[in-house]
C-alpha cells in the first residue's frame, strides 16, 4: 500500500471539506485494542476532523461484491433520513472513498462517534443481498446450516401457550407476570432462565422544583426510599436474583451506591437544614412545604407499586407524595417531561452499550426546550467539559473512566435515584443451544451457533439485522469496540 505521504494528493481531491493546504502533522494515537493506526502521517485535513476506515480486502456482499465506501456512504443516508438517527452522524460533514479504496470520513469536530456509527452496513447496490450468515424473507431467517422460522403470538399468553403446545421451541418475554414464570417453569422438558434486561428503572427529580434544587433535599429522599423493599414487591417475583443497580451505566464497574437505606438519618438531615414539622407532620422547609407530584406511567403495575411504596416510606420523614399516573405518550411528551408539572418521576432508561451514548442525559447545557441536554429532564448540572472530552477521545478506557466521574456526580449528588433493571425471562425446548437472557442479549444473538429448524415465538418481530449486516466496528458492553468490517483507521486533522 502507498504511504500516506505519496497519496496525499488524491486524497486531497475526495475531501470537499478539506481545502487548506496540506501539512505535516505528528501524532500519538491511543487507538482500540487489535486495531493499527499511523503515528506520523501527511495531512490533508487540518481544518476538520477526518477518520480514515481501512476495510476487509476479504469482506464481501452474499452476491459476492465487495463491500465498499458506497455501501457506507448509502448507510449514512439511509441513517439520516430514519427517524431518531444517532446523533453522531450528524456531525459527519463528507465522506468518500480514498486512493486505495478506504472510506474517509470527515467530521465537523474531532469526535470518538465514528466508533458507534455503521453499526450495520446497508448493500448500495441490491437490497437483498447480506453481509452475515443469514438471508431474510420477513418470515424466517435461513443459513447454510440453520433456519429460524418467526411464529407470530398474541403476546405473553400466546407465547407460554406456543410452547407448551410444541409449536415454538424458543419464547423470550420482556417483563412477564409471574403467573407466567410459573407456567414456563413447570413444562416438562423445557428450561428456563431470567436476567436483566437493558431497561433500568430509575427515579428522576426535577430540579426546577427549588426544594428539589437542594442536594440535602434530594440526598434524604434517597435515603428513605427503601429499594430492596422496591424490588422485592416487583421484579424479584419474576427473577429472584435480581441486584440493585449502583449507577447509571450498565456493563461499567462503579463504586456502591451511595445512599444506604437510613429513614432516621434521612430525617436528620432535613431537620439539620431547619425543616420543620407541621399541624399534619408535613415539613416545612424554609417556608415551602414539602408535598411533591410523582408521575409515573399508566398501566404497569410495578411502577404503581413502587410509588405507593415510595408514598409510604416518604410520609415516614415528614414529606408528602401525591402519585400521578399519565399514558407514555403524555408524560414523555416535550411539554410534559421538559416542564414543571412533575418533582419526581419513575421511568426506565434503555441502557447503552457505549456510556458516552447517553451523554445527553447529563449535559448541563444543550438545545432542549428547557435548556439543558436534550435528554437531561432532570435539570441537573455537572461538569459538562468531561462529557466533552468523553464524547471527543476514541480511547476506550479514557472514555469510560470520563463517564465513570459523570455518573458518580449524577448519583451521589442524588439527581436521579437507580433501581434495577426489568428482567427478561427465556425457555426453550430441548436441541436449542446458545440462549442468554442477560443485559444487551437477544434472543436470536446465539442463532449462529443453531443447527437444523428453531421456531421463534414472537410477541413483535425481533432485532435481526445483527444477523444480516456486519458494521464497521463490533461494540461490546462497556464501550468497547473491535474491528469488522473495518480492520484498521487512521485519524487526521482535528
Amino acid at each position: 500500500m502507498r504511504s500516506w505521504t505519496a497519496r496525499q494528493g488524491a486524497l486531497a481531491l475526495v475531501l470537499a471539506a478539506c481545502t487548506a493546504a496540506p501539512v505535516v502533522t505528528s501524532t500519538t494515537v491511543t487507538t482500540l485494542p487489535v486495531l493499527t493506526t499511523s503515528t506520523t502521517v501527511v495531512n490533508p485535513c487540518p481544518d476538520v476532523f477526518c477518520v480514515v476506515m481501512h476495510i476487509d480486502p476479504e469482506a464481501s456482499w452474499s452476491d459476492g461484491t465487495p463491500v465498499t465506501a458506497a455501501d457506507f456512504a448509502y448507510t449514512l443516508e439511509q441513517a439520516r433520513s430514519g427517524m431518531g438517527s444517532e446523533p453522531g452522524y450528524d456531525l459527519v460533514t463528507g465522506l468518500a472513498a480514498g486512493p486505495d479504496g478506504e472510506v474517509v470520513v470527515a467530521f465537523s469536530d474531532v469526535t470518538g462517534a465514528f466508533l458507534g456509527l455503521f453499526q450495520q452496513v446497508l448493500p448500495a447496490h441490491d437490497p437483498l443481498v447480506t453481509s452475515g450468515e443469514f438471508a431474510f424473507d420477513g418470515e424466517r431467517l435461513e443459513s447454510d446450516r440453520a433456519v429460524v422460522d418467526l411464529v407470530e403470538v398474541s403476546g405473553v399468553r400466546g407465547s407460554v401457550t406456543a410452547l407448551r403446545a410444541g409449536e415454538a421451541d424458543l419464547v423470550w418475554l420482556f417483563d412477564p407476570p409471574s403467573w407466567a414464570v410459573t407456567e414456563l417453569a413447570a413444562l416438562e422438558g423445557v428450561t428456563m432462565a431470567s436476567g436483566a434486561g437493558s431497561d433500568w428503572e430509575m427515579v428522576t427529580f426535577n430540579q426546577a422544583n427549588p426544594l428539589l434544587s437542594n442536594e440535602w433535599v434530594r440526598g434524604a429522599i434517597a435515603m428513605a426510599l427503601d429499594r430492596d423493599a422496591m424490588a422485592g414487591a416487583t421484579v424479584r417475583t419474576v427473577d429472584p436474583g435480581a441486584s440493585l443497580l449502583d449507577s447509571t451505566l450498565p456493563g461499567v464497574d462503579t463504586a456502591p451506591y451511595p445512599h444506604t437505606h437510613d429513614p432516621a438519618a434521612a430525617r436528620q438531615l432535613l431537620e439539620a437544614n431547619g425543616c420543620t414539622p407541621g399541624d399534619d407532620g408535613v415539613l416545612t422547609c424554609g417556608g415551602s412545604r414539602m408535598s411533591f407530584v410523582w408521575v409515573t406511567t399508566t398501566g404497569d403495575p410495578w411502577r404503581l407499586a413502587m410509588a405507593e411504596m415510595a408514598a409510604e416510606a416518604l410520609g415516614t420523614i415528614g414529606v408528602e407524595v401525591t402519585v400521578t399516573t399519565m399514558v407514555p405518550a403524555d408524560l414523555f411528551s416535550e411539554g410534559h417531561l421538559f416542564g414543571e408539572g412533575w418533582d419526581m418521576a419513575a421511568f426506565a432508561w434503555e441502557a447503552q452499550r457505549d456510556p458516552v451514548s447517553a451523554a445527553e442525559l447529563y449535559r448541563c447545557d444543550g438545545n432542549a426546550p428547557h435548556g439543558f441536554g436534550t435528554l437531561n429532564v432532570g435539570r441537573h448540572c455537572g461538569d459538562d467539559t468531561l462529557l466533552d472530552a468523553a464524547e471527543a477521545s476514541f480511547d476506550t478506557s479514557e472514555r469510560v473512566e470520563l463517564m465513570r466521574q459523570v455518573d458518580r456526580d449524577f448519583v451521589a449528588s442524588a439527581a436521579i435515584v437507580p433501581l434495577f433493571s426489568r428482567p427478561v425471562v427465556a425457555a426453550w425446548a430441548e436441541g436449542v443451544t446458545a440462549v442468554s437472557p442477560t443485559l444487551f442479549a437477544g434472543p436470536l444473538d446465539g442463532a449462529g451457533e443453531w443447527t437444523g429448524t428453531t421456531r421463534f415465538a414472537a410477541v413483535t418481530q425481533p432485532e435481526v439485522r445483527h444477523l444480516l449486516y456486519r458494521g464497521a466496528f463490533t461494540s461490546l458492553p462497556g464501550g468497547e469496540y473491535l474491528p469488522d468490517l473495518v480492520i484498521d483507521f487512521e485519524t487526521l486533522g482535528g
